[in-house]
């Protein structure tokens, strides 16, 4: 069993090299969220046995094994984050929606 955790700018030579290398190891990989689309072609072909996709994954394999650890601390990070540019977008539609009415009323 192999198992390959990516990120960009690391060193390893990649999940392609190790399925055309090792075709007789069962390979799982865990990935940062880009790279998931390109990964999903090996998975159905079976080249690779398992996916963990991104964080999300990772807090889930953490949550799987019983184990809570750094990915699950870091989705609610994320979580937060992604909140945060929500409340920003809805506001610039706010202020948007009121400098064009502004506008528009006759002086």
């Amino acid at each position: 069993m192999l198992h390959e955790f990516t990120k960009k700018g690391g060193i390893s030579p990649g999940v392609p090299t190790y399925t055309t290398y090792f075709p007789d190891y069962d390979i799982y990989v865990g990935s940062v969220a880009v790279e998931v689309p390109g990964q999903m072609n090996l998975l159905r072909a079976g080249q690779i046995k398992g996916l963990i996709p991104g964080l999300p994954g990772g807090a889930q394999y953490e949550i799987l094994l019983q184990r809570p650890g750094r990915a699950v601390k870091l989705m609610d990070a994320q979580s937060m984050g992604h909140l945060w540019i929500i409340v920003l977008v809805i506001l610039g539609n706010i202020a948007y929606v009121y400098r064009v009415r502004r506008k528009q009323k006759p002086a």
